[in-house]
C-alpha cells in the first residue's frame, strides 16, 4: 500500500521556520500528511507520495523518515521536519539512508510507474463508491490511494486516472482533511487484516 497526496502548490525551494510554515504554500499539510502515513501503531503504507503539481515535484517519503519525529510534540515535529525540508535546493535529491527522495517528474509519467510496481489506483473523494464494499472485498494491500490536499486533483490529473481505470471510494459524505482521510484508510486496512 501507498499513498499519492496531490496538491496543487509548487514545493517550496527555501529554507523556513515553524513561524514562516503558514506563508510557505501550505507546507503544514505536507507534514500533516507525513506524519499520518507513519504515526501509530495501524499498518503503514512502504511510502508516502507527495506530489506537488505546480512545479511537478515529488516527495517521496519512506517510514523511516518520520520515526524519529513520533515522539515529539507537533510543534517540534512540524519543525524539525519542515527544516529537513527546506534544505532542498537542487533535484533530484536523496537522503542518505534514501528516506526522502526529492524529484521531478510530470503527473502522467508518475501514474505509469506506479502502475509497473503493480499498484491498483484507488481514487479518493466524496463522489466515489462505499466504503463498506470496499474494504468488505479487500483482496491485498497493493494500493495506490490517490487524493487530493485541499483542492481536488484538477481535470487533466483526473483525466490521467480516468484512462488507467482508477477505482473511486469515499469514505464520508463531507469533506475530510488528507490526513483524516489516511488514517481512516488505514484504520481500515488494519480492521479488515
Amino acid at each position: 500500500m501507498k499513498f499519492l497526496v496531490v496538491t496543487q502548490t509548487s514545493f517550496p525551494f527555501t529554507s523556513f521556520s515553524i513561524k514562516s510554515l503558514v506563508n510557505v504554500e501550505r507546507i503544514d499539510v505536507a507534514i500533516r500528511t507525513m506524519l499520518a502515513c507513519f504515526a501509530g501503531n495501524l499498518i503503514s503504507p512502504r511510502e508516502c507520495l507527495l506530489y506537488f503539481s505546480k512545479n511537478n515535484v515529488l516527495v517521496t517519503v519512506k517510514p523511516s523518515f518520520v520515526k524519529d519525529f513520533t515522539e515529539l510534540g507537533i510543534g517540534e515535529k512540524l519543525s524539525k521536519i519542515s527544516s529537513r525540508l527546506g534544505l532542498q535546493d537542487s533535484l533530484p535529491f536523496q537522503s542518505p539512508n534514501s528516506d526522502l527522495i526529492i524529484t521531478k517528474i510530470n503527473f502522467s509519467q508518475l501514474i505509469q510507474q506506479i502502475l509497473n510496481q503493480g499498484y491498483l489506483l484507488v481514487l479518493l473523494h466524496s463522489r466515489g463508491n462505499d466504503k463498506a464494499t470496499f474494504f468488505a472485498n479487500l483482496q491485498n494491500t497493493n494500493y495506490c490511494f490517490v487524493l487530493g490536499a485541499k483542492e481536488d486533483l484538477d481535470s487533466t490529473q483526473v483525466s490521467v486516472l480516468q484512462k488507467n481505470k482508477v477505482q473511486s471510494l469515499s469514505l464520508s459524505s463531507t469533506e475530510l482533511l488528507a490526513s483524516q482521510v489516511i488514517t481512516l484508510i488505514r484504520y481500515y486496512i488494519t480492521c479488515s487484516s
